[in-house]
């Protein structure tokens, strides 16, 4: 008898327990530079919008965990990553063995590579090698810089606030070229109308390269969690869709 009456107990306490109690999805927060279109850039109303927001939102709904971003400069976003002041950094991040050494990375998610941007009077442009004697730009703390600074001869200008700066000493002649990632190069060269009729890009591309998130070394939980995301929506054809959304 003392049992039924433990079970009929037991049953009324389930029946009146909330219904709709769900255990609580992972919040992750997410750095990134908002000066990148189309990959990352302030829309209206200061909102950041551009293809890694649409990417990391539908990840988060496909893998079950909040995605938060977080506005960042890019000259600091390393170093508070490996602080912990975030969990991942989503900016357009390139996959280097380097970089590798600190942080770990995501599956890659975007093929992607090196350009020159060059005024539209530059003569016929092969190559890097090129601009020996010359003066280059490129953004501070990006494989960019790095494949400029390895070349003989060539003065490096860095910027440390977003590429517009840049375009602007280029199309003023205080520099001779400006390297950057290709979307962004693209996006100058072709799309954006206060560049598309000064610039254009020149020379092949420089390197190829992967686009990676990078989350803090070790962090294996919030690495699994983003490559569940990732690999749901590289299957189901969202980040194709993505692609031709922003990119083509």
């Amino acid at each position: 008898m003392q049992a039924i009456f433990r079970s009929i107990l037991a049953l009324l306490a389930l029946s009146l327990s909330p219904l709709t109690a769900q255990p609580a999805q992972p919040r992750l927060v997410f750095a990134t530079d908002p000066t990148q279109p189309p990959m990352e850039f302030f829309g209206p109303h200061k909102k950041i919008i551009g293809f890694d927001l649409d990417m990391i939102q539908a990840a988060s709904k496909a893998a079950g965990f909040k995605a938060d971003i977080r506005s960042t400069p890019w000259d600091g976003i390393f170093s508070g990553l490996a602080a912990g002041r975030y969990d991942a950094v989503l900016c357009s991040v390139n996959i280097t063995d380097e970089r590798a050494k600190t942080m770990d990375f995501s599956q890659p998610y975007m093929d992607t590579g090196l350009a020159i941007l060059v005024r539209k009077d530059t003569g016929d442009i092969t190559g890097l090698a090129q601009f020996a004697g010359k003066k280059v730009g490129a953004a501070a703390g990006t494989v960019s810089a790095d494949a400029v600074a390895s070349q003989k001869d060539i003065e490096l200008k860095t910027y440390n606030d977003n590429d517009e700066s840049m375009l602007d000493d280029l199309g003023a002649g205080r520099i001779d070229a400006a390297v950057m990632d290709e979307v962004a190069a693209i996006q100058f060269a072709r799309k954006d109308k206060r560049y598309s009729n000064k610039f254009i890009i020149t020379g092949g591309r420089l390197q190829p390269g992967k686009f990676g998130i990078a989350v803090r070394k070790g962090d294996q939980k919030t690495l699994d969690l983003i490559n569940k995301g990732l690999e749901a929506i590289t299957q189901d054809g969202t980040l194709d869709r993505l692609t031709t959304k922003w990119l083509k």
